[in-house]
């Protein structure tokens, strides 16, 4: 045993084990004729370990558009969250290793996008000019002038 390195070996129930996981994001938007602007996002998660709970890979794709109202009139957008109903998340106790009690058990959570697609219509508008804006900023301007005169 002393020649065959056997005591440097270490047991298969201690080896020391890594995973490799990703995840993705993305967003693009697209100016469209008449003020519309498009924009499709999603996202996309790898399996991946959490503790010894295997987690299965998640991924959602959400699209919007806006309009731009006249004369500062504000935008209306509308957007779908989960168009594909993907959101459903596996988990799987025991798959890495053993458990308390020997469990071995598959918990899924289904995101409320997962019933059913998320539509939100939204309305922004801002409150006041740049104009008195601009002149708030210029008065500050006066007044520092003024006290470097002093």
């Amino acid at each position: 045993m002393a020649g065959d390195g056997s005591a440097n070996r270490i047991p298969n129930n201690r080896r020391k084990k890594t995973y490799f996981s990703s995840s993705l994001n993305f967003s693009e938007s697209v100016k469209l004729p008449k003020s519309l602007t498009a924009e499709i996002s999603g996202w996309y998660y790898a399996a991946s370990y959490g503790g010894t709970v295997k987690n299965d890979g998640a991924w959602s794709l959400n699209a919007g558009i806006k309009k731009e109202l006249k004369k500062e009139g504000g935008a209306f957008q509308l957007s779908v969250t989960d168009l594909f109903r993907t959101q459903r998340f596996n988990g799987h106790f025991g798959a890495l290793t053993e458990e308390a009690f020997a469990v071995k058990n598959k918990v899924t959570y289904d995101a409320e996008s997962h019933r059913a697609p998320i539509i939100k219509l939204t309305y922004t508008r801002s409150f006041g000019s740049g104009i008195a804006k601009s002149r708030r900023e210029d008065n500050g301007a006066r007044d520092e002038k003024e006290r470097v005169r002093q």
